[in-house]
């Protein structure tokens, strides 16, 4: 089974059902069909095949219909930001070669006027709609389909082109479906931005289901009474966030029962701090199940999940059990030994629904293939098994030799947080020109000395942080994730 009969499927059961809702428009499944049909059909019309087709608009749901219509006509889609700099956006049309933009007449034209410096060509997503019937007959796809094209985070340096596959992301979905049991009542809130690949789960899950995407500002998730205000007035059942995101919801006091009509927030790209757990249930009991999830652009979504308890305690949120078709490694660093229980190594991820890996990699080597034929990635994540569950600890990246000694800049972390549970709400560690700074949340100025006794009793001493800095919070790039290049900015103000 392909994504597309998938999706033809529900597009027949739920025709006169309203797919696309916001606060100024709504779109049924039946337009949503006639829209992608029509981009289509413009894609066959100029023989396009298995080409990377880029996308960019003002208009969100526009990405909704060229995500669709180019999967439709067996090319591979490529989602831009516009909010991205120009710069960021021309490294993407290099790195994938794209030759092709669908976009609108809204979009500014410092974006339109350097694109075309590429000698790229430009196809109006008006034009499209204006000349173009739907298209009646689809090319032939099959599983095996590259279907679309999503760049890494770039943290550990510059960003890979990553080549998603038709049957991996239908298994995610279909596993999501179920797993959660989404139905034609449920609303999915569509915050994430269009350029980040988690952004598939909050349009397919729901187009495959008959549920409904909330299209909302994202600029509201910046403002926690106005985030808080959509979930409840949008009747969201289904939020897909970080949990730099459900920290800045948490900062806002609502009443007990406000979430009711939320069922699940499932929570991924960060490590989920037990505090932030704590709070939520504490403050909203049990009507919305937290859910932790993991599983990088690499390996198609997530693939490692967790449903949180609602008297959870630990100190350490667990990752979770891998979703079905899929196991978990820890091995050694430096060979392919794998650990024992409870010991700390890298995260292996075993699937058969991978992605196709990097474009234009020849290396490939975070990618293998195991004894028994299966395919595994090398994640780059530090984690251990206990009780059956995955939970991590860093990044190999955050591992730093100070001293000619290794340390973790996590375990520093929670050292730093057991300071004071009760009143230190987060920190972040960053080795910076071989300095140590630790910028922690807190109400008052820490009392540095007793800090440092603390400490001294806990890290050797050239792990103590060299600086400690207060901030009032933590920024969050556009994918809601930490931005620590702005907070290393703090240090020159």
């Amino acid at each position: 089974m392909t994504l597309q009969s998938a999706l033809l499927k529900t597009f027949k059961q739920y025709h006169n059902q309203k797919a696309i809702i916001s606060d100024n428009f709504s779109v049924s499944y039946d337009e949503l069909f006639k829209k992608a049909g029509q981009i289509c059909s413009c894609l066959i019309s100029k023989r396009f095949s298995k080409k990377i087709v880029s996308l960019i608009f003002s208009s969100p749901e526009n990405y909704i219909y060229s995500i669709i219509g180019t999967l439709f006509s067996a090319n591979v889609f490529m989602p831009l930001d516009i909010a991205h700099p120009i710069g960021k956006l021309l490294d993407c049309f290099i790195s994938s070669e794209s030759q092709f933009l669908i976009t609108d007449k809204k979009t500014p034209p410092s974006i339109i006027e350097t694109i075309e410096e590429q000698n790229i060509e430009i196809i109006y997503i008006e034009d499209i709609f204006q000349n173009n019937p739907p298209a009646t007959l689809f090319p032939d796809n099959n599983e095996n389909d590259v279907i679309y094209m999503y760049f890494t985070s770039g943290s550990t340096g510059k960003s890979k082109a990553v080549l998603g596959r038709n049957q991996s992301l239908l298994h995610f979905i279909e596993w999501e479906i179920k797993e959660f049991n989404v139905s034609e009542d449920d609303v999915f809130a569509q915050m994430t931005s269009p350029a980040f690949d988690p952004y598939l789960r909050d349009i397919f899950a729901p187009l495959c289901s008959g549920a409904k995407i909330h299209i909302a500002n994202r600029n509201c998730i910046l403002v926690p009474r106005l985030f808080g205000k959509l979930i409840q007035e949008s009747k969201i059942t289904f939020l897909h966030t970080t949990p730099s995101i459900l920290k800045s919801l948490l900062s806002y006091s609502f009443e007990e029962n406000h979430f009711k009509k939320l069922r699940y927030m499932l929570i991924a790209g960060e490590v989920l701090p037990p505090n932030l757990v704590k709070n939520w249930y504490s403050k909203y009991n049990n009507y919305t199940v937290l859910v932790n999830l993991y599983g990088p652009t690499e390996t198609t979504l997530a693939k490692v999940f967790s449903r949180i308890a609602y008297d959870f305690s630990d100190e350490i949120v667990p990752v979770g059990q891998p979703i079905n078709d899929t196991k978990i490694y820890i091995v050694k660093e430096d060979s392919f030994l794998e650990c024992s229980t409870g010991e700390i190594g890298e995260v292996y991820i075993e699937t058969d629904y991978m992605t196709h890996g990097y474009y234009n990699d020849k290396d490939h080597s975070s990618f293998g293939i195991s004894r028994n034929k299966k395919k595994w990635y090398a994640t780059g994540d530090l984690g251990y098994i206990k009780n059956n569950n995955l939970f991590l600890v860093g990044r190999k990246d955050d591992q730093k030799k100070i001293g000619g000694v290794r340390v973790d800049l996590n375990e520093i972390k929670n050292i730093v947080l057991a300071y004071d549970k009760e009143k230190i709400d987060d920190c972040v560690v960053l080795y910076e020109d071989n300095v140590l700074i630790c910028f922690y949340i807190y109400p008052v100025e820490i009392d540095l000395r007793n800090m440092r006794v603390f400490l001294e009793t806990r890290l050797l001493p050239i792990h103590i942080p060299h600086k400690f800095i207060k901030v009032t919070n933590f920024p969050i790039t556009q994918n809601g994730k930490l931005d620590k290049n702005k907070l290393v900015k703090e240090l020159l103000r």
